[in-house]
């Protein structure tokens, strides 16, 4: 589990999650969240050998719009309706197994396109 996760959590069970403090705490980490997806694009550019590092930059930067692109428009329409119909089986280890396999073929698409799996 992520920090986050571990957090909201510990933070609703002590009924601080709509405090100043744990309002600003949300911020932080959804911040660092949100600011990790980046650094995993540039990654393996960074590690990347040959070529002009601004190219390369470019290039992953690109790789990463057009599967975000692809992962919004076609990604809805085929997730929705697949995790609807898990749900219905109201079993809790089959919707946690398919968002392990959603998360692994995701973690795929980004490796064959070049990028991070951790994206």
């Amino acid at each position: 589990m992520s920090s986050t996760a571990i957090l909201v959590k510990l933070m609703t069970e002590r009924g601080e999650l709509e405090s100043e403090h744990g309002k600003r705490v949300m911020g932080v980490l959804l911040f660092q969240d949100i600011a990790v997806v980046p650094l995993l694009v540039l990654i393996p550019a960074l590690a990347s050998h040959g070529g002009d590092l601004g190219q390369v930059l470019l290039i992953s930067l690109l790789k990463a719009a057009v599967m975000l692109i692809i992962l919004f428009v076609f990604g809805k329409s085929l997730i929705n309706p697949w995790f609807s119909l898990v749900a219905r089986q109201r079993s809790r280890e089959l919707f946690v197994m398919n968002v392990l396999m959603v998360t692994l073929m995701l973690a795929f698409a980004t490796k064959l396109a070049g990028l991070s799996p951790a994206c």
